[in-house]
């Protein structure tokens, strides 16, 4: 999972669980409006969406980890290959970006 995604996963569940600690407190009978509820419990609602968020974030990455499935380590490379299946028939080296110079020798012996 990328940045952006957990943020926005995050931000809308906060967003959510605020909405619903909210809407819990407001019908009550000790608050007048939506406003004197969610001002008169802000740290409570903060705690709580950041809660929330969190185990969302949580159960969203295991859900994605479960669905990636890795390949298991061989012990030999001929266990990477389906057996009969990779024949060589013809075999050259070909060496690129080289440059080979050749220099006579000296057969000149003094």
């Amino acid at each position: 999972m990328n940045k952006k995604k957990i943020f926005s996963i995050i931000l809308v569940s906060a967003l959510l669980v605020c909405l619903f600690t909210v809407s819990a407190f407001a019908t009550t009978d000790t608050y007048n409006s939506l406003s004197d509820a969610f001002f008169g419990n802000l740290p409570v609602i903060i705690i709580v969406a950041v809660i929330g968020g969190i185990i969302t974030v949580i159960i969203s990455y295991k859900n994605a980890k479960k669905k990636i499935t890795t390949a298991v380590h061989q012990e030999q490379a001929a266990d990477y290959v389906v057996r009969d299946s990779f024949r060589i028939t013809k075999a050259n080296d070909i060496y690129l970006y080289t440059t080979t110079t050749r220099t006579p020798r000296n057969t000149n012996k003094k």
